[in-house]
């Protein structure tokens, strides 16, 4: 299926179809699917849409109708690849059942609960261990201990909203077997600390909200179409400061003031000025050379 659809389409969309496995059958005429070209192995809800035709079971093949993941619908039965060898199903001890498969089918050991919903499966061949909680929630608990996940490959998390709370410390990092640490995110009670050879942010929209902010580096370049600075002071110290503008507007309501130790301006066509007084005062020589001099 396509991957736009396994997304909250924010717009309507066409309907589109795909083959899915049944995991789970519960009342109320809904199943739990997993596509069959999903790379993630994600697992949806599904409405019946079948009529009063053959229910489906857990491990068929139904087809999916549907425009995103809150909206998909099983329209019909395609086949029982996933149960084509013999299963033996056992009740287990309280409540519920467990389905071993023969030594040739290609299916998985499978426990369900008393409600018969899918907990847990096992598949001998991909060694592939798959936990479903549906109700009740899942919750780990080590009071005086930690819990350390491992994992030689990926570990991903999937879900509406992701939420991490420590107490002292949490550390992201990108740990190189020789380099050590190429990449970090540190976050303390009073900071937050990003260390890495190259940051991107793409974005619509970049707000700071900061009292002091500080920049250092030995290069700064930016490309922006507009820039708008209102500050109550502001101080720039260099030891060379060129620009390079079409047209140049400064609006200064009271003192302007230049202190230079030269000043030199090269202008190639007019020079206009105009004040309500001029006053110009010179120690030494003071040298007007022109053409013509006109006064008055």
């Amino acid at each position: 299926m396509h991957s736009g659809m396994l997304e909250h389409a924010a717009t309507a969309v066409r309907p589109q179809f795909s083959p899915a496995e049944v995991l789970t059958s519960v009342g109320g005429g809904k199943i739990k699917i997993r596509f069959l070209d999903d790379p993630a192995e994600r697992e949806f809800w599904a409405t019946l849409a079948l009529g009063s035709g053959e229910l489906p079971r857990c491990g068929q093949q139904v087809l999916i109708a549907g425009t995103d993941s809150e909206s998909l619908y099983a329209i019909g039965i395609i086949s029982n690849v996933q149960t084509t060898g013999a299963v033996l199903k056992r009740p287990l001890p309280g409540a519920g059942y467990a389905e071993i498969p023969d030594a040739d089918s290609d299916a998985c050991v499978k426990i369900f609960s008393p409600e018969n919903e899918l907990v847990l499966e096992y598949n001998s061949k991909t060694r592939q261990t798959r936990m479903h909680v549906d109700t009740g929630g899942l919750e780990l608990l080590a009071a005086n201990s930690d819990i350390v996940f491992r994992s030689g490959k990926q570990i991903r998390l999937e879900a509406d909203s992701v939420a991490i709370h420590a107490r002292r410390a949490a550390d992201i990092g990108i740990i190189h077997a020789i380099r050590g640490v190429l990449s970090q995110l540190r976050l303390r009670s009073e900071s937050a600390e990003l260390k890495s050879s190259e940051v991107n942010v793409a974005t619509d929209t970049f707000n700071i909200a900061a009292e002091e902010t500080a920049i250092r580096g030995s290069a700064l370049t930016g490309e922006l179409e507009n820039i708008k600075i209102k500050s109550n002071r502001t101080e720039l110290a260099s030891q060379t400061f060129i620009t390079h503008c079409k047209n140049v507007y400064q609006t200064v309501e009271e003192l302007c003031q230049l202190c230079s130790g030269r000043l030199r301006m090269i202008i190639q066509s007019t020079w206009h000025s105009r004040s309500q007084n001029t006053y110009l005062n010179t120690k030494e020589d003071f040298k007007v050379k022109a053409d013509q001099i006109h006064l008055g």
